[in-house]
């Protein structure tokens, strides 16, 4: 990978596809590297950096020309994918909070039927006056 750079990061391979496809239509020559382990374990994308969207060293400041144009580099000529710092720390937020509330709902739902349960038994609210 010496002759190649990184020209896009994405935590999603279809949108590293997307990118790959509309570099090659500019006739660059456009490879994706980690696309395998993305589309297997999708949970491994942050582990390894993401999928990466490589191109050869002759065609670097053209890929990133267009790439920027497109909105998808920075005036750094960094990334502008799905792969932030701050966008993958509010996903396991929000990751975090629906575990939270599953588990909760998981953990009440049998407390909730045996207590209805009970009160039936004993002539509660399980029963009607008719």
């Amino acid at each position: 990978m010496s002759d190649k750079n990184v020209v896009y990061i994405s935590a999603n391979y279809i949108q590293a596809g997307i990118v790959k496809g509309f570099l090659e239509s500019h006739g660059i020559e456009a490879h994706l590297f980690d696309e395998n382990i993305s589309r297997m374990h999708p949970f491994y994308n942050f582990a390894i950096g993401g999928v990466k969207v490589v191109v050869p060293n002759h065609q670097l400041k053209t890929a990133r020309k267009l790439l920027k144009e497109q909105g998808k580099l920075d005036h750094f000529d960094r990334p502008v994918g799905d792969l932030t710092p701050f966008h993958f720390l509010g996903k396991i937020r929000s990751w975090r909070k629906k575990a939270t509330i599953l588990l909760l709902a998981i953990i009440s739902l049998p407390v909730a039927i045996v207590a209805r349960g009970l009160l039936s038994s004993k002539g509660g609210f399980g029963k009607g006056d008719g």
